[in-house]
């Protein structure tokens, strides 16, 4: 996520807002109602409407897998409830407990996996604000954000991290094939790809 440095939401930032907040029944009616005011329309759950574009390149398929690296909630945000919603499972991954919960209760068809994800096995210092949506690893951002008016640094815990290519061996089922990998991982996206074992 990169916040700026405006204040001002958009009306379509309030919209996804809403419905991210809303029960899942609910928020579908709040999808279709809209697709009544505007049949071209297309409902994203994703930050920035990459849940589409990978639509797009995959196709209405109804069954797949997919890992969602820094899968932070089962919806605000989420590049794979649309997947999920039709028929789909995967990996979630998330380091922070509270999403992991969460996803573990309305995403029960996937594997949910708390951790971080870095090059090396070991732990790490998880920053915490008071949009969990902005929560890293990395200090430099952590310190950039907390400078941005309207957040601020919560909290640091101690977080177990492992490489990709470790949780995928261990969670993985045997012989499924991922269908798409998405990495949001605030900061350390580039460190995840370096861990996952391309081979």
């Amino acid at each position: 996520m990169n916040p700026s440095m405006t204040t001002t939401p958009s009306p379509m930032s309030v919209l996804r807002g809403l419905r991210a907040r809303l029960p899942r029944p609910l928020a579908r009616a709040f999808g279709a109602l809209c697709l009544v005011f505007d049949p071209h329309a297309r409902i994203s759950h994703a930050q920035e409407g990459e849940d589409i574009v990978i639509e797009r390149l995959l196709g209405h398929r109804t069954d797949g897998f997919y890992v969602d690296v820094g899968a932070h909630h089962p919806s605000r945000y989420s590049n794979t409830v649309m997947f999920y919603d039709r028929g789909w499972r995967g990996i979630n991954i998330d380091p922070q407990p509270e999403c992991f919960e969460l996803l573990r209760r309305v995403r029960p068809r996937d594997i949910n996996v708390q951790a971080g994800v870095a090059a090396a096995a070991g732990e790490l210092t998880f920053y915490r604000f008071n949009d969990a949506a902005l929560n890293t690893f990395s200090r430099e951002l952590a310190d950039a954000r907390a400078a941005l008016p309207g957040y601020a640094l919560v909290g640091t815990m101690s977080i177990r991290v492992s490489p990709l290519s470790e949780l995928l061996r261990t969670h993985l089922p045997p012989g499924q094939t991922i269908d798409f990998l998405t990495i949001d991982a605030e900061g350390f996206d580039m460190e995840v790809l370096r861990s996952n074992d391309w081979d």
